[in-house]
């Protein structure tokens, strides 16, 4: 499903000022499998992720998804269009919603109207929303709420990878909990491939059995996640 062979990035290349993003990671994922990318501010984990959803080219090495390649040659705009058909993100909800109602976010740039509001209705049923909320504002809905609305709108274009960056963040506990237990039964059931971007070690540690462990945009361990977990906590990170 996704190969990484030597992917680096460095910003503001060949200039006085280059900051290594990446350096020299590779790892696969194979269909259907989730796993959690954890490290401190700047080991490189929201560079991977804007390099998997085609925001940004890599300096060297390259990607594969479902067999197709893309490296420093790969044409942004392309690479972002075919990318997008695949790939979705979730991250600080907030930034993601802009329309009057959720009805609205949900069927933004629908391609098929009619399958995608059958589709809609029946993941409401499956998150345990009430029908009634199309109507109202998705800034009015709660942190937990507000989540499941942009999953919903995510779903509803069937991707087949999903990023979560930082998703649970400013979760109280229980509302993490029952979002990361909602996306477990997603990944379980649409056979949905998983990528949890995290540094909250509880979450990661509920996620996922495999964790890879970035520092200085370098990656240094990829493990089963309790070992990950007691190498990060007891300083060897």
């Amino acid at each position: 499903m996704i190969e990484i062979n030597k992917l680096t990035k460095i910003y503001n290349y060949k200039s006085p000022n280059e900051i290594t993003g990446l350096s020299n990671v590779s790892f696969s994922i194979a269909k259907g499998e989730k796993i959690n990318i954890i490290g401190r501010t700047g080991s490189g984990k929201s560079t991977i992720c804007n390099l998997l959803l085609g925001i940004i080219k890599p300096t060297s090495g390259n990607f594969l998804i479902n067999g197709k390649e893309y490296d420093s040659k790969s044409r942004r705009k392309k690479l972002r269009l075919i990318t997008n058909d695949l790939l979705s993100s979730l991250q600080y909800p907030d930034h993601q919603l802009f329309t009057k109602s959720v009805k609205e976010e949900i069927l933004f740039n629908s391609k098929n109207i009619d399958e995608d509001k059958k589709y809609m209705y029946e993941l409401l049923e499956y998150m345990d929303l009430n029908k009634n909320i199309l109507n109202q504002s998705p800034f009015n809905l709660s942190s937990g709420q507000k989540r499941k609305i942009i999953l919903i709108s995510i779903l509803i274009k069937k991707p087949e990878i999903l990023i979560f960056d930082e998703a649970t963040a400013f979760l109280d506990p229980q509302s993490r909990n029952e979002f990361i237990d909602l996306v477990k039964k997603i990944n379980f059931e649409l056979k949905t491939t998983m990528i949890f971007v995290s540094h909250n070690i509880k979450d990661v540690s509920r996620f996922s059995k495999r964790t890879i462990l970035l520092k200085d945009g370098r990656m240094y361990m990829d493990s089963n996640t309790e070992d990950v977990v007691k190498y990060y906590l007891e300083g060897g990170y």
